[in-house]
């Protein structure tokens, strides 16, 4: 990420609806509720940060690990599963 002289972090606070297909994936927990057919999450993140807000469509959604006391979950385009442990 390029930041210039002049740039800030931000703190961000936001609503984030989508179809009723499709997950918000952004970093910490994001509440979610539905209504008329749409699907939304609630973001807020407290602290600074250097981070731009993504939107894209995964196909395929792994099971739900957990590494040292965090819970991982994994999206991908299911033709780009070459670099995802899929078991």
């Amino acid at each position: 990420m390029y930041l210039d002289v002049d740039a800030d972090l931000v703190n961000v606070s936001t609503v984030i609806g989508t179809s009723e297909d499709q997950i918000a994936i952004a970093p910490g927990s994001l509440p979610e509720w539905r209504k008329n057919g749409r699907r939304y999450f609630s973001v807020h993140w407290t602290m600074h940060l250097r981070t731009s807000i993504r939107s894209c469509r995964h196909g395929m959604k792994l099971p739900a690990r957990s590494g040292n006391g965090i819970d991982l979950e994994v999206y991908h385009i299911p033709k780009h599963a070459y670099n995802v442990r899929t078991c």
